[in-house]
């Protein structure tokens, strides 16, 4: 028996090393992902994906017109005729157009210095989005690039710069330029179109679906009160008085991994929350509202955290009364929270929460009243006898 036992603990703690050894693999694998690394390097805030697929979309583009620029006169003339060759073969009508290889060369130069500011104006616009002087930017670059490209052809045998061929050249980036504005302008536009409609006339989703309003056993079968009536109505809805000052304290286990760079809770509760971590108080809320709109608080709680096992503790305070604080009554008492670390939710409001019903707070009793006067007279009178016997040592001096 003594040496089954001792072959089992030897196995459990094998299995815990193991499984020690492969998280701590999966979370070095984890911060060498290029994803991690370019979150770490803090490359995220500045640039997002689509706009490096646009700059290097951009940069390939303006190498292609480095290369042309940089051929000979002759390796040119011969590209151009290649091109002319081909073209004609699908529409033999270009045969007997007069300079067809200049005009073709000259569309060539149009065209790819259109296709180079539409990828500058995405590259531009998805990495210095909202800022006034994107625009001028980005005019004097392809302004620059339309003279530089000429600039070039000074190194190359057999070919002279023009400003004819800066004029078009730029010509193309404008249009580029001016097309990419447009669309961009639109598509925006559409989006908060899109984003207004379906957000008309409902509730925004903040929470996941798994996530769940948890209420105290006694609100179980309570139907929601109305609060929006006339107060001067005859039948007015009624709210027991046993569920007036309801405190209720809530917690929860839950295991935390190692090296967690972000760690957001959001919470909302009727009417009022206080909440623990690890036995340390984090934040209170949320602010007053409508039972129709709560407000929700977002909280950075990494530094309440720690690896390993975490307690989670909420005291919840429902008044049931209708004043200048809350508009409570309405008998929907409970709360609703989810904690997202590093992007992915690990805890949520749900059936693993246990609750319990406070004993702290009593309905004061008339009597108990009169003890806290009595009290309160009593700290008076020691106040002004203690100045009393100080006095006579005042006037002395």
């Amino acid at each position: 028996m003594t040496v089954y036992k001792s072959m089992r603990e030897f196995m459990d703690k094998g299995k815990k090393i193991v499984y020690t050894l492969w998280d701590r693999l999966k979370r070095i694998l984890a911060r060498l992902s290029p994803a991690s690394v370019w979150t770490r390097l803090g490359l995220t805030r500045i640039l997002s994906r689509i706009s490096v697929f646009y700059w290097i979309c951009a940069f390939i583009v303006a190498g292609l017109i480095f290369f042309f620029c940089a051929q000979s006169g002759q390796d040119s003339g011969n590209l151009s005729s290649s091109i002319l060759a081909f073209l004609t073969k699908i529409v033999p009508s270009l045969a007997k157009v007069e300079n067809a290889e200049y005009i073709i060369r000259k569309i060539g130069h149009f065209t790819i210095f259109a296709l180079e500011s539409i990828l500058l104006s995405a590259a531009f616009y998805t990495t210095f989005s909202g800022k006034r002087t994107t625009k001028r930017w980005l005019i004097a670059v392809l302004l620059t690039m339309a003279v530089l490209s000429e600039a070039v052809q000074f190194l190359a045998e057999e070919r002279a710069p023009t400003v004819k061929d800066v004029i078009i050249d730029f010509s193309g980036a404008v249009l580029g330029f001016v097309g990419y504005t447009i669309f961009y302008a639109l598509r925006e536009k559409r989006i908060r179109r899109m984003k207004k409609e379906n957000t008309k006339g409902q509730c925004v989703r903040i929470f996941e679906k798994g996530t769940k309003w948890l209420t105290a056993a006694e609100f179980m079968q309570a139907e929601p009160i109305n609060v929006f009536h006339r107060e001067m109505e005859p039948e007015a809805p009624s709210h027991a008085d046993e569920l007036k000052n309801f405190h209720m304290y809530a917690r929860r286990a839950f295991r935390m991994g190692r090296h967690a760079e972000r760690a957001e809770l959001l919470i909302t509760a009727d009417d009022y929350y206080k909440l623990y971590i690890n036995g340390v108080y984090v934040a209170q809320g949320p602010a007053p509202g409508y039972p129709s709109r709560y407000y929700v608080n977002r909280i950075d709680v990494l530094k309440y955290l720690r690896s390993g096992e975490n307690v989670i503790a909420i005291d919840l305070y429902y008044q049931g009364l209708n004043n200048r604080v809350w508009v409570s009554g309405d008998l929907r008492q409970g709360f609703m929270c989810e904690l997202h670390v590093d992007g992915k939710v690990i805890l949520r409001s749900d059936e693993h929460f246990h609750y319990m019903k406070s004993a702290s707070y009593v309905e004061p009793s008339q009597n108990q009243h009169i003890l806290l006067v009595l009290r309160h007279l009593e700290y008076l009178l020691d106040q002004v006898f203690h100045h009393l016997v100080q006095l006579p040592l005042l006037l002395s001096l």
